[in-house]
């Protein structure tokens, strides 16, 4: 097999890998099919030499892996601060005024 015919498969492999992401239902199954599309083509881009082709499917890859991921921890509650955890003076209860 020649290398022609090696790029021009990567390069329909991608194609269909992206177009399969359409068919996904959940967020997670979506971001994985578009994570691969995006990793298939960058190989294509490497193969051909294409600087577009890899810049484009970087920024693809990247929002489909590492943003949620950023976007996840943004979420999460924040550590109490070192001040917030200091233990607290008791409350002083209101005492029953005798007369």
């Amino acid at each position: 097999m020649n290398a022609h015919l090696l790029k021009e498969g990567l390069g329909w492999t991608a194609t269909v890998a992206f177009a399969a992401s359409y068919l996904c239902r959940g967020q997670g199954a979506l971001r994985a099919v578009q994570a691969v599309a995006a990793m298939l083509w960058i190989g294509y881009g490497v193969a051909t030499g294409s600087l577009p082709v890899i810049a484009s499917n970087v920024a693809v890859a990247f929002m489909a892996v590492v943003y949620p991921l950023i976007r996840q921890a943004a979420e999460r509650p924040a550590i109490a601060r070192e001040e917030d955890s200091a233990p607290k003076a008791p409350a002083y209860e209101e005492l029953p005024q005798t007369t």
